[in-house]
């Protein structure tokens, strides 16, 4: 007589299952393509645009160099202007964001 208790329990337990699972609210599936949206613009934000603006200075920088101008790095100038005074900055980027540390000196070389 228990089997058959249990039986009824079981069946009860299932049928809410199915109740559920049946009143549950049908995803129309928008917020999957404004998901996609919103990472693809987060992605062209973070990925895309920075390298295009970077292909685009690099363009810029190769145009501005003509055909027959040469093109030194340090050490060769070095090599033809041996006579020259070198400020070598280990680790920078060697640009102007530590201009000002180095201004005093730069106007002490020109004798300004």
């Amino acid at each position: 007589m228990r089997t058959g208790h249990r039986t009824k329990e079981i069946d009860v337990f299932i049928s809410n299952a199915f109740a559920q699972a049946a009143t549950a609210p049908a995803d129309p599936g928008y917020s999957q393509f404004i998901l996609m949206g919103a990472m693809f613009v987060v992605l062209y934000f973070v990925m895309i645009r920075p390298q295009m603006k970077r292909q685009k200075e690099h363009k810029a920088m190769i145009e501005a160099i003509a055909k027959g101008d040469e093109v030194l790095d340090w050490r060769e100038m070095h090599a033809r202007y041996s006579d020259c005074r070198i400020k070598l900055l280990e680790g920078s980027d060697h640009g102007l964001a530590d201009f000002d540390d180095y201004l005093h000196e730069l106007t002490e070389f020109l004798q300004l």
